[in-house]
C-alpha cells in the first residue's frame, strides 16, 4: 500500500492542535534540544512540572491575553528555572503551584497598567523569575531556605512579607 502524505494548513498565527493524551517526558532532554514550535503543553520538563505550568495565568485567561512563550530563549530559561529552582522546592516542601513564571509583554502591560508601547524589564518577561508561596509556610522561611540551599539565582524578593505578622 502506498502511504498518503497529509498536510494541515493553519491560518496565520494559529497553533496546531496538540494531542493531550500524549505526554512526552522531556525531563532529561537538554535545553538546546527543546523547541516551543511543536511542544506539547502537558510535556514533563522537570519530574513534577509540565510546560503549561510555566505560562499559566488566571489574569491572562480572564482577559484573553496571549501568554505563550515568544522565543526559544524564554522557554529554555523557564525550563531551566523549573528544573533548578522549582523542582528542588517541590522536592523539599511538597506540592505547590507557582503563582507566576513566564509573563508575556502583553500580560506585563495589563498587570502593571502600562501603555502598549511600554516594554517590561521584569525577569518574568524572560522566563527567569518565579513567584512561589507554600501554604502554611512563612514567606521569610521559604526565602531563607532558597537562599541557603539553591544559590542559582541573583535575587530573592519577599514581596508580601510583613515583619509585624512574621509572614
Amino acid at each position: 500500500k502506498a502511504s498518503r502524505a497529509r498536510a494541515t494548513v493553519l491560518a496565520p498565527g494559529a497553533r496546531a492542535a496538540v494531542n493531550l493524551s500524549e505526554t512526552p517526558d522531556l525531563t532529561a532532554t537538554p535545553l538546546d534540544k527543546i523547541s516551543f514550535k511543536e511542544l506539547n503543553p502537558r510535556a514533563l520538563i522537570a519530574p513534577n512540572f509540565r510546560v503549561y505550568e510555566l505560562t499559566k495565568s488566571d489574569l491572562a485567561s480572564r482577559r484573553a491575553i496571549d501568554n505563550d512563550f515568544t522565543s526559544e530563549q524564554h522557554l529554555r530559561a523557564a525550563i531551566h528555572l523549573a528544573r533548578l529552582v522549582l523542582q528542588p522546592i517541590r522536592d523539599k516542601f511538597g506540592s505547590f503551584t507557582p503563582n507566576s513564571v513566564y509573563r508575556s509583554q502583553a500580560l506585563e502591560r495589563v498587570l502593571k497598567n502600562k501603555p502598549t508601547t511600554w516594554l517590561s524589564t521584569s525577569q518574568h518577561a524572560r522566563g527567569e523569575a518565579c513567584d512561589v508561596e507554600i501554604a502554611g509556610m512563612p514567606t521569610l522561611e521559604l526565602a531563607q531556605w532558597a537562599t541557603d540551599k539553591l544559590k542559582l539565582f541573583d535575587q530573592v524578593i519577599c514581596e508580601c512579607y510583613d515583619p509585624r505578622q512574621g509572614a
